[in-house]
């Protein structure tokens, strides 16, 4: 149970991390990405269930690629896997975001550890 809690206060406290940065315009017609998941500038907004929401962090996507910026110059670089229905991202080897498409190239995903859903993430594309 220990080790539970030391992973679910890490994922809090890289998604309170992960704030900041600059604003930028999404292409009006952007293009899928290698990956299911259109390429362009989103905001990255994390909810572990029972912590505090990570506030919204700016995010790019290319090269079937998923950055997102944080505070303090941090970047986080996770590559995108396609699915038949979206795609996921691996983090740090022990969670996992299956995305789903939810319409104006808006993406949310159930973050999964192991098979234990522990929170959600949008992709919400910045104007």
């Amino acid at each position: 149970m220990t080790n539970f809690k030391t992973r679910i206060a890490t994922v809090a406290t890289a998604a309170a991390i992960a704030t900041g940065g600059l604003v930028a315009a999404v292409p009006a017609q952007a293009q899928a990405a290698p990956g299911g998941i259109a390429t362009g500038n989103y905001w990255y907004e994390a909810f572990a269930y029972g912590v505090i929401p990570s506030g919204k962090a700016p995010a790019r996507v290319a090269n079937g690629r998923l950055t997102i910026y944080g505070g303090f110059g941090m970047k986080n670089v996770k590559r995108i896997h396609a699915t038949p229905r979206g795609a996921y991202v691996d983090q740090d080897g022990f969670q996992r975001h299956v995305y789903k498409r939810t319409g104006n190239h808006r993406y949310h995903a159930t973050i999964m550890w192991g098979a234990v859903p522990i929170g959600h993430s949008v992709l919400t594309p910045r104007r």
